[in-house]
């Protein structure tokens, strides 16, 4: 796995944009970028993968010996004239470089079968965190798509609120008389405590509808602008 190295970039407004970069855990020396699922892991506080094997430094380059280029350069040894060695020690040396090879090639294929193997599961994990991450994103798009869609109602509910306040406050009715308009009042624009004893006294209700009522007032007062800003401009009618 052959590493990108991003270098900083210096940006107008005098800022600095830095890529986070990977170290060896055995060494520490630095590889090259972080990938994303490296970033993700150490947000969430995991340890990280083992990049050991990609470390020229901690795993340096396999030296492949081609064996019958050997046995064919100590073969052509026997043959020239005057050679330096004689038929049992080329035997010999063959012997010996297939007892070591023997011995060290299956752990190598092994190592480099294992090795291609963790950078198959690293590249596996980097599509699964970037296919994450593009899912998150896309969620978040919805989630604020869904806010401004939200807020646009709460503030079109609030207009109608207010509009019915003003409406309600101009109007020279005596609202204490009848038991719909006293709680409408009640809600909207709201009663003092005497007038709210009055008013419940006078139209018999309980103290549940009583504390009801004062809910439901202070959940109007929660969405509407305070009463100062309030210039009777919405009155239910358009201007």
């Amino acid at each position: 796995m052959t590493r990108p190295r991003t270098p900083d970039r210096r940006n107008p407004d005098g800022t600095t944009t830095i890529t986070m970069k990977r170290a060896c855990n055995g060494c520490g020396n630095y590889l090259g970028d972080a990938t994303s699922y490296e970033l993700d892991r150490a947000v969430a506080g995991l340890p990280l993968p083992d990049v050991i094997h990609e470390c020229p430094t901690c795993t340096p380059p396999v030296v492949t010996v081609d064996l019958a280029a050997v046995r064919a350069d100590l073969a052509a040894t026997t043959e020239t004239p005057g050679a330096r060695y004689t038929q049992e020690q080329v035997d010999a040396a063959q012997a010996a470089i297939g007892r070591i090879l023997d011995k060290h090639t299956p752990a190598l294929v092994a190592e480099v079968a294992q090795l291609r193997a963790d950078d198959a599961t690293a590249r596996a994990l980097d599509e699964k965190a970037d296919a994450e991450q593009a899912e998150l994103g896309q969620t978040i798009r919805q989630l604020y798509a869904e806010n401004q869609r939200l807020n646009c109602l709460l503030y079109d509910l609030t207009r109608t609120i207010t509009a019915a306040y003003n409406r309600m406050t101009i109007d020279t009715r005596d609202w204490t008389a009848n038991r719909s308009d006293a709680w409408l009042y009640g809600a909207l624009i709201g009663w003092t405590d005497d007038a709210l004893a009055d008013v419940a006294a006078r139209h018999r209700w309980t103290p549940q509808t009583v504390e009801y009522l004062r809910e439901r007032h202070a959940a109007v007062r929660a969405v509407m602008p305070a009463r100062e800003e309030t210039d009777g401009s919405e009155d239910g009618e358009p201007g």
